[in-house]
């Protein structure tokens, strides 16, 4: 949810002195596959008889880790100041990758996950599962010159080689977010039946209720429908978004309906969620009354989401599940303010 937090100038000199990451890296590479997903994604067809491990679904998951400083005096600084407690993050960053890896997603994107050492335990945990990766979102010097004092903390996962990746930094957001670099990460990987085409990205904030921050974010609507439309994707290859849209979708008892903001967006890149929530769904990602990490914050709501864009292929049926996510040994019980958000998705059918 809250990318930049309080105390922006004091993590400011913490940030300068982080290298960039490099490109999509790899160790342990005999135990990256360089297989396709092994799930077909092309528009609606029936199993093959002979072919059913091609008709397995896709996994996905989005989560906002809320992995923003691993110094110890920053720590104590957004406690006292900024009312927020960070929750043994080296710790959580651990068993973050752990909870991922134990469920073999397909493809993961995850959120405020800015902290370069933190991303580094991440990473490569990660690395040894499989997965290749992106660099983090918008930390580069480019974006530190012009007035981007923090990288956008977005990382994309894949358990397929990653054929193409491109960065999108959005026009500047409004209020502390403006020193922040988000923006979306576009990558393209290989499917059995052609390419899947991911966006994992991080909107504007809402924290005031203030006009400037809802244009803000409106604007950042448009600006990723600009961005997809550019790339020219073929209708018969499937588009996913998945990320915190800072959009609240409602409360998860099946089909959302979501506030005015959540269905302009939907309206605006022509799109819907993936899939209908389960019934064991929690109720919302961000939960500022069942969450501790998340108490005290606002607003309640499902910030984050995975949709399909209407004009490509979308699932024919499927599921997505807010997950509790409790398995920890961090001081308040939780391993991130938000909650993750798994998405299992069908494109063929029996």
């Amino acid at each position: 949810m809250k990318e930049c937090r309080s105390l922006l100038a004091l993590l400011f000199f913490m940030n300068m002195s982080l290298a960039a990451d490099s490109g999509i890296q790899s160790v342990s590479v005999h135990r990256q596959s360089m297989e396709a997903i092994p799930v077909n994604t092309s528009p609606l067809m029936t199993c093959p008889l002979k072919a059913c491990d091609q008709c397995l679904p896709l996994k996905l998951l989005t989560w906002n880790v809320n992995l923003m400083t691993s110094n110890d005096f920053f720590e104590l600084l957004i406690w006292l100041f900024g009312n927020q407690d960070m929750n043994d993050p080296e710790l959580r960053a651990r068993e973050i990758a752990q909870y991922i890896i134990k469920k073999d997603y397909h493809i993961v994107a995850l959120q405020e996950i800015a902290d370069e050492y933190l991303r580094s335990v991440v990473n490569e945990e990660m690395k040894r599962a499989g997965y290749y990766m992106t660099p983090v979102l918008g930390q580069d010097w480019k974006w530190l010159l012009s007035g981007r004092l923090f990288n956008g903390g977005v990382v994309l996962y894949s358990k397929a080689p990653i054929v193409e990746m491109q960065e999108f930094v959005f026009p500047a957001p409004v209020g502390q977010q403006g020193w922040c670099a988000i923006g979306t990460w576009y990558i393209k990987v290989r499917s059995h039946s052609g390419n899947l085409h991911v966006f994992g990205l991080h909107l504007q904030t809402v924290q005031s209720d203030s006009e400037a921050e809802y244009k803000s974010l409106i604007r950042h609507y448009d600006y990723l429908n600009k961005v997809k439309s550019a790339l020219n994707i073929p209708k018969r290859e499937a588009v996913i978004y998945l990320g915190d849209f800072n959009s609240d979708a409602g409360r998860q008892d099946g089909m959302a309906q979501g506030d005015e903001y959540f269905q302009l967006m939907l309206e605006t890149l022509d799109s819907q969620q993936a899939a209908d929530f389960a019934n064991t769904s929690l109720p919302y990602s961000f939960d500022i009354y069942g969450n501790e990490m998340a108490k005290g914050k606002t607003p309640l709501g499902t910030l984050d989401n995975i949709l399909c864009d209407r004009r490509n292929v979308c699932p024919i049926t499927g599921y997505m599940k807010i997950l509790h996510a409790n398995q920890t040994r961090s001081r308040l019980g939780v391993l991130s303010d938000h909650y993750p958000i798994e998405g299992i998705l069908y494109f063929t059918k029996d």
